[in-house]
This record gives C-alpha cells, sequence and structure tokens, in this order.
C-alpha cells in the first residue's frame, strides 16, 4: 500500500496521541482496504528505523526505564506550523515551544541546519 493510499484508509478517523484507541480503530480499518498491518513486537534492544509517514505504533512500556526515541525530522527553511494541527500531529507544541499555528517552525530545538549559498 503506498504512503498516500495509508493516508486516504484512516483519513477521519478520530485520532489522539493521549489515547490508544487510534491503534485499533487502524487495525480495523486496513484490512478493508486490501492491507493486512503486520503486528510483530519487537525484544528488548531492537530497533526501527522508518518514514515518519507510515504507519506505526508501540504498546506500552512495561518496564521501569524509560523508552528512548531519537527522532529527525526535515523541512525547508520558513515552513509553517499548519492552520489546524491534526491528532495525528501529536504533541507537536513539546518539539516547537511558544510557535502557534501560522507561524514558521522555528524554535531553539529546531535550528536551522545548513548554509544557504548565494546563487
Amino acid at each position: 500500500m503506498s504512503r498516500q493510499d495509508a493516508a486516504r484508509a484512516v483519513a477521519g478517523l478520530p485520532a489522539s496521541p493521549h489515547r490508544r484507541s487510534f491503534d485499533g480503530l487502524v487495525t480495523a480499518r486496513l484490512p478493508a482496504s486490501g492491507t493486512r498491518p503486520v503486528a510483530t513486537p519487537f525484544r528488548a534492544g531492537e530497533v526501527s528505523f522508518h518514514a515518519v509517514d507510515r504507519l506505526h505504533t508501540a504498546g506500552a512500556n512495561r518496564t521501569t526505564e524509560p523508552r528512548r526515541v531519537l527522532s529527525s525530522t526535515y523541512y525547508a527553511d520558513g515552513t509553517r506550523i499548519i492552520p489546524e494541527p491534526t491528532a495525528m500531529s501529536g504533541a507537536w507544541r513539546d518539539f516547537v515551544s511558544g510557535v502557534r499555528p501560522g507561524d514558521v517552525a522555528a524554535s531553539p530545538l529546531n535550528p536551522v541546519v545548513g548554509i544557504r549559498r548565494p546563487a
């Protein structure tokens, strides 16, 4: 299933980054579009590398240790926060604190990297 088809398949699902219900809704919706989700648990110490727009989830952390995540997101200088961030935008305010919808997505956690050279 292409990324675009996956996005269409789950469009309109009520979602919240703070509730687990979205995972169940996606799992129920995808087979109707001809896709069978792969639910293979990872063992301790395993890692996943995937594109940010791939549907993915993680079960509850049943340990006393925090789960570590490293996320790299690249976007063009001057990119703005969409006017109405969706539930799928997750806790976006944690990564661009002090920035409102419509503002340039710039914060101490989102530095401009690279140098634009004159043409």
